[in-house]
This record gives structure tokens, C-alpha cells and sequence, in this order.
């Protein structure tokens, strides 16, 4: 209890629960008993509770948190629906069936059990305290000669339910850690080294999922924007950190607190969320890599700063890389791949998409091998992910190698993900239904385009390049 009351403030529930199972105890097993074998743990549990640097102000504070009104907006305060229908789910199941065949033999675990699940119900965020009840409360139930047929088959279908909910989760878990990370916002930690070492002055803004991570990277030094500290913050502030991304938001934001730097993350869905940074001339990117971006306000205290390290031509919020082309066709090639160059040098969290834009504008330059190299360095760097191999098989195809380009565009539609079938994946069956088109393949082309659509039903390029050859 000591730990705990160090480390979270939800030890608040401890003493009610304990007291809970208490009754339970005495009402389903000793009826009439003395209360004295609970005297001992209960008020050795509240003073272990009190026993932080906040004493008792750790209530009003948890009670100050549990009625905050901002928290409608945060996903982890509501009611758990999305995740019924997979592990979760399965588990309550689970957990309430054991906490009804303990109800007489261990009314304290039953107890315990069922008021975690309850309060499960009621917000995202008890679920992992359910989780670790719900497993021990099957442990101390399971015992299958004392089953009837129908309970063990109904028994056994939930385990096969949980089971096959676990191996779900743990491919979305993989899945969510290749893009962005899991858990913790580690990837911030280049950016949040950039910033240190660079040494940002002034205000910084920063986005409402990072500012955990980085109340721990950056402190005592600077101070973020916002936090997951809800109670902390007026629900006004908080509501608008929250779409900080809509340009009239942003514009209130920094009217009302004058930010210097801003820290973004790169969405885990690739939304273009830093838009209203790169659309504003008085911002300006000074460093990125494949997990986030900073951005310094232009101003003459900043101006060696952004001497340093500004970038003038690249966009690295963009998902898109056509505004490149204005850029090439006024002959900015040469110094848009010098910035280019040097974010490939500075990254500390991956070069990736500064490799893959690089390569982009040396084949527009008309250098098709130092592209290849460029590519082939990313594929090699992300030997899991599609879209290197795709701009790979482009630079290929732009190099007049269409035997190499097919086989890249090939392995890139193998490894494209379900998430990024409607996008990327439809671009790679149309991009590879051209190269099947050069080579004289008219009808594997057509079934590459027809996937492209099938993928992706609004993919214009894809269904005028099956209609003409129909």
C-alpha cells in the first residue's frame, strides 16, 4: 500500500475495497464473526495510503480528478465499449463467472472481482486493475471435476475467446509499435534530445499524450504545455489543447500563452496535424525524424537558432510529398537536397522518410543511382514496411528498370498492411499494374488493378488505367 500510494493515485480505492471484501467476508462466510483479524490490515492500509508527501490532500485530489468535467474528451475516462469484443470481453466473461462460483468459498476474492468488473464498466482505465482480479478469480475457480458438461463447454469457449483476443491484441500491439510505439511515447526522445541539446529557449507547446514522457525527459528545466494531469488544468484549455490542430484553435493558443517552440508528434493514423505550423511563415521546422517534429518561432532572439538548424524548403508534417514539385521546377533541387542530407545526418530516431524523400529528388535530378542507394538504405532500415519498397520500385521505374521495379512493387504489396490498403496499397497494385503494362502483360495488369479498386473503390487513376484497357 505504501508503494502504491507513491506511485498512483488510485490506491484512494484501496481501503474501500479492502473494506468491501471484509464485509464480504463476514456476511457469506463467518456470519457473526468478530472483526477483529480486519482491524489490523485496514488501519495499517490507510496509514500506509497517507504515507506520501501529500498526506491527505492525496483524497480531495482523487475526488478533484474523478469529477473533473474536461475528461469527456479523453478517450481513457470512458466506458469501455470498443473493447468488449476482443480480450477484454472475454475476460469479464471469465471474471464474473469466477466471482459467482467464489461467492460462498472466497466471498473476498468474489467481492474484489466483481467490484473491479463494475468498475470497468465505467471507465477505459480500470480495466487493467480488473484484468489482473479477473485472472487470479479463474485461478481459484477452476477446478474441472467439480464442472457440469455445459460449464465446461461454455468454459472452455471463453478460455478459446481469450485466447484468440490475447493474439489479437498482441498483433496490434506489434502493429501500433512499428508505427509510432506503445505504452510510452518513447520516439519523442530524439526531439526531446534535440531540444536539450539545441537549447530551446522560452515557452514550449506540445501535444496532451506527450507530456508525460516529457515532464521526465525535459525536466527540471522546461516545463510542458499540457499533461495526462487532468484536475491540473482548466477543462477550457485542455478542451482546446486537444484540437490544437484547427488553425483558429491554434492562433487562440498561442495569442494566450506566446509559444517559442512546439514538439509534435507524428500521428499514429499519418493525419497531417502539423499543417497550421507549416502553413504560418512565423514557424519553422529545425528538426525531425520518423517519430516527430520541432518547430521554432521566427523572431531576431531566435534567429542563430535558426541559422543552425532551420529548414527553409522541407515539410517534414507533410504525408504528401507533391510540394516538392513547385520547388524542382524553379530549380531549388540542389538545396532542397542539402537540407535533405543534413536531416539524414541529424535524425536520432530514424532517417526513413528524409532516405525516401531524398531519393525522390535525386531521380527528379536525374541521378537514378545515388536514388537507388537512397531507397535501398531505407528498405534496409525498414525491412518491414511497404512504403520504402514502393518508392524504391518508383526509382527503379524511373530508371527504365522494370524488372526491378515489379519485383519491389511486388514485395511491397506483400507487406502492405490492412490499414494501408485504401492508401498506399492501392497506389502499389497501380503502380505495379503499369510496369505489368510496359512489359506486355495486359491481363496481370488488369487483376492489378482490379485489387487496387478493390482496395481502394475511389482510386481514380486505377479505374481509368482498368477502363482503357477493357
Amino acid at each position: 500500500a505504501a508503494a502504491w500510494a507513491n506511485l498512483h493515485g488510485a490506491v484512494a480505492l484501496l481501503v474501500p475495497i479492502l473494506s468491501t471484501a471484509a464485509v464480504a467476508a463476514e456476511r457469506f462466510r463467518r456470519r457473526g464473526a468478530a472483526w477483529g483479524p480486519w482491524a489490523a490490515p485496514l488501519c495499517l492500509s490507510f496509514a500506509a495510503v497517507l504515507a506520501t508527501p501529500h498526506g491527505t490532500a492525496l483524497f480531495p485530489q482523487m475526488w478533484r480528478t474523478v469529477t473533473y468535467p474536461g475528461k469527456a474528451r479523453i478517450r481513457d475516462w470512458a466506458p469501455p465499449w470498443i473493447e468488449l469484443p476482443g480480450l477484454y470481453g472475454a475476460l469479464l466473461v471469465l471474471g464474473l463467472w469466477a466471482a459467482w462460483r467464489l461467492r460462498e468459498k472466497r466471498p473476498a476474492c468474489a467481492a474484489w472481482t466483481a467490484l473491479l468488473a463494475a468498475a470497468s464498466l465505467t471507465m477505459t482505465r480500470n480495466v487493467p486493475l480488473y484484468l489482473l482480479a479477473a485472472g487470479a478469480a479463474a485461478a481459484r475457480a477452476w477446478d474441472p471435476s467439480l464442472l457440469k458438461e455445459h460449464e465446461r463447454r461454455a468454459l472452455a469457449a471463453c478460455l478459446l475467446a481469450v485466447a484468440a483476443g490475447a493474439g489479437l491484441q498482441a498483433r496490434a500491439n506489434a502493429f501500433l509499435e512499428g508505427k509510432r510505439g506503445i505504452g510510452t511515447i518513447e520516439p519523442l526522445a530524439g526531439a526531446a534530445a534535440f531540444i536539450k541539446e539545441a537549447d530551446l529557449p522560452g515557452r514550449m507547446f506540445n501535444e496532451y499524450e506527450s507530456g508525460g514522457y516529457l515532464i521526465w525527459a525535459l525536466a527540471p528545466g522546461r516545463k510542458v504545455f499540457l499533461d495526462g494531469r487532468n484536475a491540473e488544468f482548466d477543462p477550457p484549455v485542455l478542451h482546446r489543447g486537444l484540437s490544437w490542430y484547427r488553425p483558429e484553435v491554434w492562433r487562440a493558443l498561442d495569442n494566450a500563452w506566446g509559444f517559442d517552440y512546439a514538439l509534435i508528434a507524428r500521428h499514429v493514423t499519418g493525419a497531417y496535424t502539423a499543417k497550421v505550423l507549416e502553413d504560418d511563415p512565423a514557424w519553422a521546422p529545425v528538426y525531425w525524424d520518423d517519430e516527430a517534429m520541432v518547430y521554432l518561432r521566427r523572431t531576431p532572439a531566435h534567429r542563430p537558432l535558426l541559422e543552425r538548424y532551420g529548414y527553409a524548403l522541407v515539410k517534414p508534417g507533410r504525408a504528401s510529398q507533391q510540394y516538392l514539385e513547385p520547388i524542382l521546377e524553379k530549380g531549388g533541387g540542389p538545396a532542397l537536397l542539402k537540407e535533405l542530407d543534413r536531416s539524414v545526418a541529424e535524425c536520432r530516431r530514424g532517417p526513413i522518410n528524409a532516405l525516401l524523400l531524398r531519393a525522390y529528388v535525386l531521380a527528379r535530378l536525374g541521378r537514378a543511382a545515388q536514388a537507388g542507394e537512397s531507397a535501398e538504405d531505407a528498405v534496409r532500415r525498414a525491412p518491414g514496411r511497404a512504403q520504402p519498397l514502393m518508392t524504391l520500385g518508383w526509382v527503379r521505374l524511373a530508371a527504365g528498370d522494370l524488372e526491378g521495379a515489379r519485383l519491389a512493387y511486388e514485395e511491397a504489396a506483400a507487406r502492405v498492411r490492412r490499414d494501408e490498403r485504401p492508401a498506399l496499397g492501392a497506389d502499389v497494385l497501380n503502380n505495379l499494374g503499369r510496369v505489368y503494362e510496359k512489359q506486355g502483360d495486359r491481363g496481370r495488369a488488369a487483376e492489378a488493378y482490379r485489387r487496387a479498386l478493390a482496395w481502394n473503390p475511389g482510386h481514380g487513376e486505377a479505374f481509368q488505367n482498368l477502363r482503357r484497357l477493357e
